[in-house]
């Protein structure tokens, strides 16, 4: 009995863990396919492309619809992406090199205008406390995951109709940051514009929007 009580126990052990694997297994390969969005991709060629797809580091990775057509498209390759996040947004991505770097960056417009062009790259970051703990004891399996509301940077680049390439201007930091140095020297142009960053009229950390848009509607 006490032998048929461990082997019991130890099937019970094996069976946990292995549903506890597919569990994961399962999750990871729903999280790759939910990463995969309805996405209209514009080449520089001239071509466009429908179907699924997420970009990543310096690529977009892509598949059409049957399945039949899958590969990775560089960056240097495209003029833009349009990516279906829900019903109701839809992100539209271009591609520049940047005045210091030749690789090419996946931005988001978030200004338009005759002066001067806003992108932004968005990251996230997890906050304190996010964590994972997996236990076993009398047979059974214990997990609990915590997690807080992640943390969002934008990163700023902007460019004027006459430019070919971004200039970086950053991201907000209260503790380390060259932004406001950047922009008080991206737009020094137009005094209007450095007046009401030097008075604090047009803070940092509200983001770069309304510089941007004060600009096309007052500096030439």
């Amino acid at each position: 009995m006490p032998n048929l009580a461990a082997n019991y126990l130890k099937y019970h052990r094996y069976f946990m863990i292995s549903r506890l694997l597919l569990f994961f297994s399962i999750l990871t390969i729903s999280i790759g396919n939910a990463q995969m969005n309805h996405s209209l991709i514009v080449l520089k060629s001239g071509d466009s492309l429908n179907g699924f797809g997420k970009l990543k580091f310096d690529s977009f990775k892509y598949k059409n619809y049957a399945g039949t057509d899958k590969r990775e498209i560089d960056f240097s390759q495209i003029k833009l992406v349009k990516i279906k996040k829900s019903d109701t947004l839809t992100e539209v991505y271009k591609f520049f090199q940047t005045t210091n770097s030749d690789k090419f960056v996946a931005v988001l417009e978030v200004v338009s205008g005759n002066n001067v062009e806003l992108y932004c790259t968005y990251s996230s970051y997890p906050g304190m406390g996010t964590g994972m703990n997996v236990g076993m004891s009398g047979g059974g399996i214990g997990m609990g995951i915590g997690m807080s509301v992640d943390n969002t940077a934008t990163y700023y680049f902007a460019k004027r109709p006459s430019e070919e390439k971004l200039t970086a201007l950053g991201n907000y930091n209260p503790l380390s940051s060259t932004l406001r140095e950047n922009v008080l020297k991206y737009f020094s142009d137009c005094k209007a514009v450095t007046d009401k960053v030097e008075n604090k009229d047009f803070r940092m950390r509200s983001g770069l929007e309304q510089v941007a848009a004060f600009y096309n509607e007052n500096c030439n």
